[in-house]
């Protein structure tokens, strides 16, 4: 009898979970950790195949939850008509992440269909943000702002990306449908901060690149989603121009989409959409119904692809030991189209590099929206084993056909507040762009004038473009960092010397020593110590003992020009006796600079986070100085810089 009651007992309590279970549900609260739970408040389908809590709540709320996992298409167009109708700013959140995971998943199926659902997700963010015509700063805060700008960002770059990938990508498309809508999507090509799309050769998504190489990454938070535009063959673009690289040219690029208000017909809605290609470097922020919108931008990822296809193993080896061969590559790297508002500055790199040393500085320059919105970047390349002196005409000689092509029609152009930088021998190089030097360099050489020595006209025509430097009227401001003005005692080590025996120079240069060389005795009064069986090379001209770094020593600088030094500390005592591992701190101390900054670092202090930060604050100098902008001494830059 016991055991029968107990067998009752069970039974009930069996049939009452069964029949009253889903009355009784249990709760629960436990502790967690705060980062595992914010992950999970903030998976979206932004970040996951999943769409975030809110939405699912939403669709919980309206009985739809179950009907959504068999039919998510249907559920969100009934969704899409009821946002039409009601105007429900929750429910348009709702149907805007929907519709961006349906563009996903349709990606490998059906290209034409995800690209409707994108531009459906991007029409609903963009009616949210700009409801009231415009975007609310009272609402600026609200988690939902950021979201919706997010899903109009990603919907934006799947577009593009998607259409990137046809034959003949950039042409207007009219007839996109979805959800009961037809778009009729319009290409915009001019403007003075707008790409031509058709000049790239493949836009790509920043956000589906990862980089690496740069300690510091740059982005600015806004509306567009940001590109990276690649052009092949630069220089056979009309719009860029010979000083780009030969081999290819990365740029930063804003897609936009801006939305018509719909036009309701008999039997169908219609609405034009219009997509932009901004210059990101150019603008940083665009009009939307009157309102200025701050643009989304990735300056970084497009130099790491620029240098991820450009690049070339020790390229800077070479071209000391081989520079009758690099000689050809000589000249100024753009990065960017001249702009007659912006200040040129201009990077000159040393002994045994290349213009890509320069890149974590020019990362972090550009990275400053204030720098940027003022100046413009260059790099100059040059092969190093040609003499100093002989380097230095060839920049000379650019930056002088450069102010033709740029600036002869412009006497206003910002070309004339240039600022040079120059690492190590490249400030040799800089330092005598604000020379006038006369006949010093000539008479360190010859006993007579110019034109009483025996030497042909051609001969001595080439000799005077190396060795008489007037000062370029257009260089405002240099910063020498590490600069070997007196020379380093490097050069006279045995490996240097023997290096410097394998320095192939070019020709044209070779040549001319030769024949002085050659030249009967009498005929030619030259100092036999500057020419020893050999026209000499950058090493040979960086010993202490060099005539050529004596004879700079005597040439002053320009007046009125101001200059500036930065200087490696390493494993020394501040100032006299210590030095950067190459160049002693009594090389690169210069009595007459106007500032002169020691910072914690190797020869390589063009790339230590101290020395750029002096740069910047250099710049800001400089502006201040031209009455550009009233800037702050050492201004944070609101940009975000991630490591």
């Amino acid at each position: 009898m016991a055991k029968a009651n107990t067998s009752l007992k069970v039974s009930l309590l069996i049939f009452c979970a069964i029949v009253f279970g889903g009355c009784a549900k249990p709760f629960s609260a436990r502790e967690t950790s705060a980062a595992k739970l914010y992950r999970q408040r903030t998976t979206t389908a932004l970040n996951s195949s999943e769409l975030s809590e809110s939405t699912q709540q939403k669709l919980r709320l309206m009985s739809l939850d179950k009907a959504y996992l068999k039919e998510p298409q249907t559920v969100a167009r009934q969704l899409y008509q009821e946002v039409r109708r009601t105007g429900d700013s929750e429910l348009m959140i709702a149907v805007a992440e929907m519709a961006l995971l349906e563009a996903r998943q349709l990606e490998r199926k059906d290209v034409s269909a995800a690209a409707a659902m994108n531009l459906t997700a991007a029409a609903l963010a963009y009616d949210y943000l700009f409801t009231d015509e415009q975007l609310r700063p009272s609402d600026a805060l609200k988690p939902s702002y950021r979201f919706m700008a997010d899903i109009y960002n990603m919907a934006s770059s799947k577009l593009v990306e998607n259409r990137a990938h046809k034959e003949d990508p950039w042409t207007d498309q009219s007839g996109i449908k979805a959800f009961g809508t037809t778009y009729d999507l319009k290409i915009r090509r001019k403007g003075c901060t707008i790409w031509n799309p058709n000049v790239f050769d493949s836009i790509t998504a920043a956000n589906e690149i990862k980089i690496g190489g740069f300690r510091n990454a740059y982005f600015s938070k806004g509306l567009g989603a940001p590109m990276v535009g690649y052009v092949d063959d630069p220089r056979s673009h009309a719009d860029l121009d010979t000083y780009f690289p030969v081999k290819g040219a990365a740029f930063a690029v804003t897609a936009l989409l801006d939305f018509g208000q719909p036009m309701e017909f008999e039997f169908e809605r219609r609405r034009t959409v219009e997509l932009a290609f901004y210059n990101s470097v150019l603008a940083d922020h665009t009009l939307i119904n009157g309102t200025a919108v701050p643009l989304e931008a990735d300056y970084t990822t497009p130099l790491a692809v620029l240098m991820s296809r450009i690049q070339a193993p020790d390229q800077g080896l070479q071209a000391l030991f081989k520079s009758n061969r690099y000689i050809p590559r000589t000249g100024m790297r753009m990065l960017q189209p001249w702009q007659a508002d912006k200040i040129p500055v201009v990077m000159v790199h040393g002994l045994m590099s290349t213009p890509e040393t320069w890149l974590d500085m020019f990362n972090d320059l550009t990275g400053d929206p204030q720098l940027r919105r003022h100046y413009q970047f260059w790099l100059f390349a040059y092969p190093t084993g040609l003499p100093i002196i002989y380097s230095a005409s060839l920049l000379r000689d650019t930056l002088r056909q450069m102010q033709t092509d740029f600036a002869s029609g412009n006497p206003d152009s910002s070309f004339r507040n240039m600022v040079l930088i120059g690492h190590s021998m490249g400030g040799l190089l800089s330092r005598l762009m604000i020379q006038d030097s006369g006949s010093r360099y000539w008479d360190n050489i010859f006993a007579d004038h110019i034109d009483q020595i025996a030497l042909r006209p051609a001969d001595k025509e080439f000799l005077a473009n190396i060795l008489f430097f007037d000062r370029l009227p257009f260089v405002d401001r240099v910063i020498f960092i590490a600069t070997p003005h007196r020379g380093s005692k490097l050069a006279d080590r045995f490996l240097a010397r023997i290096g410097s025996g394998f320095v192939s120079l070019p020709g044209s240069v070779d040549e001319v020593g030769d024949r002085i060389m050659q030249t009967p005795e009498g005929e030619l009064a030259f100092d036999p110590q500057v020419f020893h069986k050999r026209v000499p090379n950058s090493i040979d001209l960086l010993s202490p003992s060099s005539r050529f770094l004596r004879a700079m020593q005597d040439v002053p600088f320009a007046p009125g020009v101001p200059y500036h030094s930065i200087i490696g500390i390493r494993n020394a005592a501040d100032g006299p006796g210590s030095s950067d591992g190459v160049v002693p701190y009594a090389s690169s101390h210069l009595e007459t600079a106007v500032s002169e900054k020691l910072v914690a670092s190797d020869h390589a202090a063009h790339k230590n986070a101290q020395a750029i930060a002096e740069v910047k604050r250099i710049l800001w100098q400089h502006l201040r100085e031209l009455q550009k902008e009233p800037v702050a001494e050492h201004a944070e830059s609101p940009v975000s810089a991630a490591p």
